[in-house]
């Protein structure tokens, strides 16, 4: 790469001018002591005495040129880099069970456009403070800590998770609610050991996906026992040998027939994988879109059975946007007015080239798939994409089917339902608990209503 080129010359350029003046001194004593007996010392001593020096300059600018690659702490926070972080790890964990803790600031971008770059970088070396006079305080004088990337730190701790746990919710809840320097972060928090695993990505990789699972359920995960390596091991073994377990929920509708596909996997034991378990992972290992091809094939194989009934199964966004996912589809779907599925989806970032997208969507219905946003009420991203997107029913969030019988949730709801049909769009709200439940969504004029009040999973 160019700017590895660039870099090389600027540390080669460094090494020369801090290498040239000990150069010459050792040259002008040599020369020194050289003139004043040169008529004694045999030539074949100079030879060897001028070889050593010219050795020994090179072996100088050498050790100066490496030295730059030995960088231990990062330049914005001046806490450890990941990979002087991952040395320690491996050297702490012969020794005894090591507790990673990770913490993010989860608004570090909005803070760097408000407030400008330099002032984010400042807050994250005043975090980086924060962070350690924290521990410091509770007796821990030499902390290991690692700025690790964007906004987020990785703690090493000595122990196992349930001795440190303590100390952890105590940090948490302190820094949570915290402003560092005036700026209000918004922050979030995730534990592991050693005992899940030993191998330094795999804990990382595990850390990020516990802290978006507590973001999600709102609670911090603790006790996450299961064993990577086994856990890998059997998500892989199950796509190979297509182990799934398809479950299916009715949709009360008007004029159709709706059932809402569920999939787990399955291991070599017989027990269940759910999805919360699995789909971090083989999103990380670059199986997603094996995975809901299987998943698809394996549901059109059921719904011709029965020719009255259409399935609607969640696709990641990604997904739909990839090229070898849409050529498989349409060699799948080759009878458009025979094709009974409808794919869901919920994004939390918006994706810039909406045109794009837009595009690949109308590919699909252009097949007879229907097209479903989820997430309406949660999240701005669903709510930017019914403008932007032709698709052909929406689903509310779930807190809406959960509390449809708090009056502000119901006027909420209420308005959302309405541009939704004065958009042309079918409405979806689940998780509808009881009769009193479903008279409101009823009455609201919600199209398709599902909860297992009105049918189980199956």
């Amino acid at each position: 790469m160019y700017t590895e080129n660039i870099e090389r010359i600027q540390r080669f350029k460094l090494a020369l001018r801090m290498g040239i003046p000990i150069f010459l001194l050792t040259a002008v004593l040599l020369f020194s002591l050289l003139s004043q007996y040169l008529e004694n010392i045999p030539s074949s001593f100079i030879i060897i005495t001028v070889g050593i020096l010219a050795v020994s300059v090179y072996f100088q600018f050498y050790l100066i040129y490496q030295g730059f690659n030995e960088r231990n702490t990062d330049s914005i926070t001046h806490t450890f880099t990941s990979n002087y972080l991952k040395k320690l790890f491996k050297q702490k964990k012969k020794r005894s069970t090591q507790t990673l803790i990770l913490f993010s600031i989860d608004n570090i971008v909005d803070i760097n456009e408000r407030f400008g770059m330099k002032n984010g970088d400042k807050l994250l070396y005043d975090t980086a403070r924060f962070i350690d006079a924290f521990f410091h305080e509770k007796g821990i004088r030499k902390l290991i800590v690692s700025y690790y990337k964007g906004g987020s730190f990785i703690i090493l701790l000595e122990g196992n998770q349930s001795e440190n746990c303590l100390l952890f919710d105590l940090f948490s809840s302190k820094i949570v609610t915290s402003k560092i320097e005036g700026i209000e972060i918004k922050s979030s928090t995730a534990i592991i050991d050693t005992k899940v695993n030993d191998d330094f990505n795999k804990l990382i990789d595990r850390l990020f996906e516990l802290q978006l699972e507590s973001k999600e359920r709102q609670e911090i995960i603790y006790n996450d026992e299961v064993n990577l390596n086994e856990l890998e091991n059997s998500i892989i073994k199950a796509l190979e040998l297509k182990n799934f377990s398809i479950m299916a929920q009715k949709l009360e509708a008007k004029n159709s027939h709706l059932l809402e596909i569920f999939v787990k996997l399955i291991d070599t034991d017989g027990k269940f994988i759910h999805q919360k378990r699995f789909l971090p992972i083989i999103t990380r290992l670059g199986l997603r879109t094996r995975y809901e091809l299987l998943k698809m094939r394996l549901i059109i194989q059921e719904i011709q059975k029965y020719p009255d009934i259409s399935c609607i199964m969640s696709i990641a966004a990604e997904v739909l946007r990839d090229y070898q996912f849409q050529m498989q589809v349409e060699s799948m779907v080759s009878d458009r007015s025979e094709c009974k599925l409808v794919f869901i989806f919920e994004e939390k970032e918006y994706y810039s080239n909406v045109k794009y997208f837009d595009y690949i969507l109308q590919t699909y219905r252009d097949l007879g798939i229907k097209i479903a946003l989820d997430g309406l009420g949660k999240n701005h991203t669903t709510q930017l994409y019914i403008k932007d997107l032709h698709v052909d029913m929406v689903r509310f969030d779930s807190s809406y089917g959960k509390k449809i019988d708090n009056k502000r949730y119901k006027n909420i709801l209420e308005g959302l339902n309405l541009m939704a049909h004065n958009m042309g769009l079918l409405t979806w709200i689940g998780l509808i608990k009881d009769e009193s439940s479903a008279t409101i969504a009823k009455e609201l004029g919600i199209d398709m209503i599902s909860g297992n009040y009105l049918a189980k999973i199956t």
